[in-house]
């Protein structure tokens, strides 16, 4: 299945959650249910309030169990995953607060705005800086435009993918191409090799129009999600490494899917792997990475360090989603400020609470900021005042 393969665009998860929702998915939907009930390891304390709002969103799947039964500490887990699948698009969030070591579970079908402004989602847009050093906004850039740099064609797809076909006939100098997407925006190019990179907000990649040589380079800011296909070398006739460079960290693969987070305000890279097999070094350091594995380097130090991780979390961003796991409160607003092009003040110093959950990115900042506050540990404020080239500002308030 492309969603637990975590290949699946925002159009095929939307399409999931359609046939989970139809009479033709009720089986399929059943099944995510009892796998859920299973593998559920954590007890939770919920209000009565929430378990009533809970037990009208997924009744209609409850047939043959009772309030009290399906309601159970065990069933958690599975009403959360029920209810996201059933509101198609909803929303499940887990707080945790560490001092009192309790967790609090709320699902909604349905957000009631209470914010009086309000800000849209980032979208597909990107600017495309060529040889010559002229800038295209992609946004405005016709399907089907072609544009010429030395042997190499750009279109822009009627999937408004950018695409490169290079002839690989001029073996003299090298030109380079930078892909830039602002806060607020996302965008997918092909690079010449057929190799294919979804780009995060407020990213960049430098690559060039045509790969020579004995390796493919390119040069990463932000994040980004590969799936790099295997190549020769036209000079050499040998297999062509593809290397990422981020900051201080080289990512060395032949063909494999993988992600690369490597923001300048971010305490770590992060490098995880989906398939395949690639090398991570940084000073003289290499970690090989299976996969499953994420390869975790500290700013402050040398150090990478190894770890199994949850693949489909990471490259939620990429399939619509925020995913978040045990995920600070300020950690939590980077994300926002990237995705919804805004700034953050903050009006509290509680670090304390973790929040783990889902929620769809193509949903307008006050259904994120709503679900948050339906925890009572936080709440936020929208206003119209900010800093120019940003879309609004976001108060948190204790």
């Amino acid at each position: 299945m492309q969603y637990e393969a975590n290949r699946a665009s925002r159009e095929e998860v939307e399409e999931m959650l359609k046939f989970l929702k139809s009479a033709e998915g009720d089986a399929e939907l059943k099944k995510m249910i009892v796998d859920a009930k299973h593998s559920c390891e954590r007890e939770l304390s919920i209000p009565q309030q929430h378990w009533d709002n809970m037990w009208q969103i997924i009744r209609p799947v409850t047939v043959g169990y009772s309030k009290k039964e399906f309601f159970s500490m065990q069933w958690a887990r599975m009403v959360a995953i029920a209810a996201l699948f059933l509101v198609g698009g909803g929303i499940y969030l887990f707080l945790v607060n560490r001092d009192k070591k309790k967790a609090i579970q709320t699902v909604t079908s349905s957000v009631n705005i209470h914010h009086k402004a309000d800000i849209l989602p980032g979208r597909d847009k990107a600017m495309l800086r060529l040889t010559n050093g002229s800038a295209l906004n992609l946004e405005n850039l016709k399907v089907g435009v072609v544009i010429h740099q030395g042997n190499t064609k750009i279109i822009k797809l009627k999937s408004g993918v950018l695409a490169y076909n290079s002839e690989n006939k001029n073996m003299g100098e090298v030109l380079y191409n930078t892909l830039t997407t602002p806060a607020g925006g996302q965008y997918e190019v092909i690079l010449p090799d057929g190799s294919k990179v979804w780009l995060n907000a407020s990213s960049s990649l430098h690559y060039p129009i045509a790969f020579k040589g004995k390796e493919r380079t390119v040069e990463l800011e932000g994040e980004a999600y590969f799936e790099v296909t295997h190549a020769i070398s036209p000079s050499t006739s040998k297999k062509m490494p593809f290397l990422v460079k981020t900051n201080d960290l080289n990512v060395e693969v032949l063909g494999t899917h993988f992600n690369v987070m490597a923001y300048a305000n971010e305490k770590h890279i992060e490098t995880t792997l989906l398939q395949g097999k690639v090398r991570v070094t940084r000073y003289g350091l290499s970690k090989i990475l299976s996969p499953g594995q994420e390869a975790i380097a500290d700013n402050k130090s040398h150090d990478i360090k190894l770890t199994s991780t949850n693949t489909q979390q990471t490259v939620a961003w990429k399939n619509g989603f925020f995913h978040f796991k045990e995920t600070n409160i300020r950690e939590l607003m980077r994300q926002v400020e990237r995705w919804y092009n805004v700034e953050v003040e903050y009006r509290t110093d509680r670090d304390g609470q973790d929040f783990t959950g889902i929620v769809p990115r193509t949903k307008n900042v006050s259904v994120l900021l709503q679900t948050l506050e339906l925890t009572g540990t936080v709440h936020f404020q929208i206003v119209d005042q900010h800093s120019t080239g940003h879309a609004g500002k976001i108060i948190v308030l204790p």
